[in-house]
C-alpha cells in the first residue's frame, strides 16, 4: 500500500498547540477525544495524527486505521511506513501531556505512536509536588479506590521509550514502573474491552502536592467518584504564588516577585539565568506542601531501575534479593475482555504447549469439563477409539466480522483433532497457530467451538491415507480465474506443494467444514488436480485488491488482521459451494493417496505384465499338468511381488513428507 502523504501545515500538529513546552498555563495540553495513531516522519514530511477504530473485544491488532476513504489494518499500515507492529511494542500509561500529540512532537519522538484510550480504576491523576524547569507543574498518579479516570496507554518502541525516559527526567524526577492489576480494585480496561493484567507507566518521585494536607486532581482528567478537590494549571500556579507571597512572607528571590503576575513569573523560571529561583521554589514545595506517596513502594508495583538501549529489566526488591524480568511487549501481556457475552462455547484461546504423538495435523486441547459439554464422551472406549486412529474433532468459528461495520455475514471456521488435557483451565483452550492464525485470530482473543460431525466414509478414507503418511497445510481461498471454472482443478501455490508432498499435475484433497440445516458443522471434502499458480498472478491479483469484503479481489490479509499471509489457494465458485467455504476463509489440503498409488502402481503394472507373459511364452507348449502346477508357483510369486509392490510404494510415499 502506498501511504499517501499528507500536506503539511504550517506547524505539524498544530490542531494541538500550543502544548505545555511551549505554554505551561495549559498543561497538560490539548489531545483527541478518541484514540489516535500518531505519526511523525519528518523523512517523508507525514506529521498526522490518524484515528485509530478499535474492534469490541478483540485485541489492538485487529484495530483499524481509515486512510483514503478504506480501512486498513492498524498493522499493515505500520508496516507500509516501516514502524514496529503493535505486537512488539511496549505499553505505557500515560496520563499527563503524554497524551498531547504536539507535546511529543516537541519531545522529538519521531516515528509511529498507537495511543489506545483507556479506562483506569482504582487511581487518580494530581499534581507532583515539584515545578519543572518548562514552568509547569507536572502530573502524579496516586491510589483512589473507586474511582474510574479516562487515561491513554500508548505502544512505544524501545528507542521511543528511551526518548520518554529522557524527557521524564528518570530517574531522579520520575520512576518507570510496572503496575500489576488484581481486576476488580485495581482495573485497566482499553476501549476495545481488553483488560491488562499489567502495564507500564511513570511514577513521580518528588511526592505529591498538598494544599491543607489534600492532594489536587487534575480538571483535564475527566474522572467519576473523584475524592480530590480539581484545579486546572493556572489555578494550580495561582494558589502555590499566593502561598508563596502571602502565607510564606518568603525572601529573595521570591519577594522580588511579589505583587506577581502569573506569565511574568513563569517567564523568569524558564530563564536558565534564574534556575536558582525554580530551586527555592522547588525546595518551599518540598518541605512544605508535599505528601509521601507510597505507590512505587506498594507490593504490585516494580520498579525499572536498569535501562539500556537494546533492552530493559525490571528489578524488583525482595529483602536482598534481586529479581530481574525482562519488559514484555504487548503480545506476551495476559489479557481478558471485559463483559464479553459468553456461552460455554466460548472459549479463551491460549497457545498450545505440547503436540505430543500427533503427526502431520493440527490439533485443539481441551479439558474434560469442556468437552462434555461439547458433546465428547471420553469413556473408555472412546479413549481406546482416539488412540487406534479413530478421532474426534472440534470446530473452531471466527464470527466477529458479522458485526463490523462493513457487515457481510462473514464466518471464518477450521477444525483440529480433540486431545483432552485437564492440564488447560475451564474456559481456555489451546488451539496451534496455524489453526487461529487461518481463520483472524490471536492468541488470548475468544472464538466459539462446536463438535464436528464426521462421515463414516470420510473417517475411513483418512484413517487409509494416513497408513500411507498424509501432512496436512492450511492455504487462504481466493477467487479461481474464469479460464479454470468447470474444470475440476485448482492453483495454489508451490509452497503448498512442498508442503504436502505433490508436485504439479497431482491431485489434492480439500477440505473444509460445511454448516448443515441444524446448524451443526460437518466435514466436506474435495479431489481436485493441482495446478501451480504462477507467481505472476498473485503479484497482479495483490496490486489490485483493496480491503472490502464486498470487492472483487478483497484484501484478505488486512482484513483479517493477520501477518504474515499465508499461501494462496484459487477455487472457482462451484468448488466453494461444495465446501461451503467463503472467500478469504481457509481451507486444509493434503495430497490425495489413491492417486498417489494410482501413479506408482501405473509404473508397476508394466513390469508385472512382461513377468506374465514371458511365463505363458515359456511354458505355453509344455505338458498343460505341468503348466497348471507351476503357472500355480507363478502365481503365487506374482502375488508376493505385488505384495512388496505396494509395501514399498507405501513406504516412497511416506518418505515424501516424512
Amino acid at each position: 500500500m502506498n501511504v499517501k502523504q499528507s500536506k503539511t501545515k504550517k506547524h505539524p500538529f498544530e490542531d494541538y498547540a500550543p502544548a505545555p513546552y511551549e505554554d505551561p498555563l495549559i498543561y497538560p495540553g490539548k489531545w483527541p477525544d478518541w484514540s489516535f495513531l500518531y505519526v511523525n516522519l519528518p523523512k517523508n514530511k507525514l506529521f498526522e495524527v490518524i484515528e485509530i477504530f478499535t474492534q469490541k473485544n478483540r485485541k489492538l491488532n485487529h484495530s483499524e486505521v481509515r486512510i483514503r476513504n478504506y480501512y486498513y489494518n492498524i498493522g499493515k499500515y505500520l508496516r507500509d511506513i516501516n514502524e514496529p507492529v503493535i505486537a512488539e511494542r511496549i505499553p505505557v500509561l500515560t496520563y499527563g501531556s503524554n497524551n498531547c500529540p504536539r507535546q511529543l512532537y516537541l519531545k522529538r519522538v519521531i516515528g509511529a505512536v498507537p495511543v489506545i484510550k483507556a479506562r483506569l480504576i482504582g487511581f487518580d491523576v494530581v499534581y507532583s509536588a515539584h515545578m519543572s524547569r518548562r514552568g509547569y507543574i507536572p502530573a502524579a498518579l496516586i491510589e483512589s479506590e473507586g474511582t474510574e479516570i479516562n487515561v491513554f496507554v500508548a505502544l512505544f518502541d524501545e528507542v521511543q521509550l528511551e526518548i520518554i525516559n529522557q524527557t521524564e527526567g528518570r530517574p531522579e524526577v520520575y520512576e518507570l514502573v510496572k503496575i500489576d492489576f488484581d481486576g476488580k480494585r485495581r482495573k485497566l480496561v482499553l476501549e476495545n474491552g481488553e483488560i491488562l493484567s499489567y502495564v507500564y507507566t511513570y511514577v513521580s518521585k518528588k511526592g505529591i502536592l498538598a494544599i491543607d494536607e489534600k492532594p489536587i486532581a487534575l480538571q483535564a482528567i475527566i474522572a467519576k467518584n473523584r475524592k480530590f478537590m480539581q484545579m486546572d494549571e493556572k489555578d494550580i500556579l495561582s494558589e502555590i504564588m499566593k502561598k508563596l507571597c502571602v502565607d510564606m512572607k518568603a525572601a529573595p528571590p521570591i519577594s522580588d516577585l511579589c505583587p506577581w503576575e502569573l506569565k511574568n513569573i513563569i517567564d523568569l523560571i524558564r530563564n536558565k539565568k534564574h534556575i536558582e529561583m525554580l530551586n527555592i521554589i522547588n525546595e518551599v514545595l518540598r518541605k512544605r506542601y508535599r505528601l509521601e506517596t507510597n505507590l512505587a513502594r506498594k507490593d504490585y508495583v516494580t520498579i525499572i531501575e536498569a535501562a539500556t538501549k537494546d533492552s530493559e529489566y525490571l528489578i524488583k526488591r525482595k529483602e536482598n534479593d534481586i529479581l530481574r524480568v525482562a519488559i514484555k511487549p504487548y503480545i506476551d501481556i495476559p489479557i481478558r475482555f471485559e463483559n464479553l457475552p459468553r456461552m460455554f462455547n466460548e472459549l479463551q484461546i491460549i497457545p498450545t504447549a505440547r503436540r505430543d504423538h500427533v503427526k502431520g495435523d493440527y490439533i485443539i486441547r481441551l479439558n474434560e469439563e469442556i468437552a462434555k459439554k461439547l458433546g465428547f464422551c471420553n469413556c473408555i472406549f472412546h479413549r481406546i477409539l482416539r488412540r487406534i486412529g479413530f478421532n474426534d474433532y472440534v470446530a473452531i468459528v471466527n464470527d466477529y466480522h458479522r458485526s463490523e461495520k462493513h457487515d457481510l455475514g462473514k464466518e471464518f471456521s477450521t477444525f483440529g483433532i480433540l486431545v483432552i488435557d485437564n492440564s488447560v483451565k475451564n474456559g481456555q483452550v489451546a488451539v496451534d497457530l496455524s489453526l487461529r492464525h487461518s481463520i483472524g485470530l490471536s492468541r488470548y482473543e475468544y472464538a466459539k467451538f462446536y463438535k464436528v460431525k464426521v462421515d463414516f466414509k470420510w473417517r475411513l478414507r483418512n484413517m487409509l491415507a494416513k497408513l500411507f503418511g498424509i501432512q496436512y497445510t492450511i492455504a487462504r481461498v481466493r477467487k479461481g480465474d474464469v479460464t479454470d471454472v468447470e474444470k475440476n482443478i485448482c492453483r495454489a501455490e508451490k509452497q503448498i506443494f512442498d508442503d504436502i508432498g505433490i508436485s504439479n499435475n497431482d491431485f489434492c484433497v480439500i477440505e473444509h467444514l460445511k454448516r448443515d440445516k441444524d446448524e451443526s458443522y460437518r466435514i466436506k471434502s474435495i479431489r481436485l488436480r493441482a495446478l501451480e499458480l504462477i507467481p505472476e498472478i498473485k503479484k497482479s491479483r495483490t496490486k489490485i485488491q483493496i480491503p472490502l469484503w464486498k470487492a472483487r479481489f478483497p484484501d484478505c490479509q488486512t482484513l483479517l488482521g493477520i501477518a504474515p499471509e499465508i499461501a494462496w489457494i484459487l477455487l472457482d465458485i462451484h468448488a466453494r459451494e461444495e465446501l461451503g467455504v467463503n472467500v478469504c476463509g481457509a481451507v486444509r489440503i493434503r495430497r490425495s493417496i489413491s492417486h498417489e498409488l494410482s501413479k506408482r502402481l501405473s509404473e508397476f503394472a508394466f513390469v508385472l505384465l512382461l513377468t506374465i507373459l514371458g511365463a505363458i511364452l515359456t511354458y505355453g507348449q509344455g505338458d498343460i499338468i505341468q503348466f497348471g502346477s507351476i503357472s500355480i508357483k507363478i502365481s503365487l510369486l506374482l502375488f508376493l511381488i505385488f505384495v512388496v509392490a505396494i509395501l514399498l510404494i507405501a513406504l516412497e510415499i511416506r518418505r515424501q513428507i516424512i
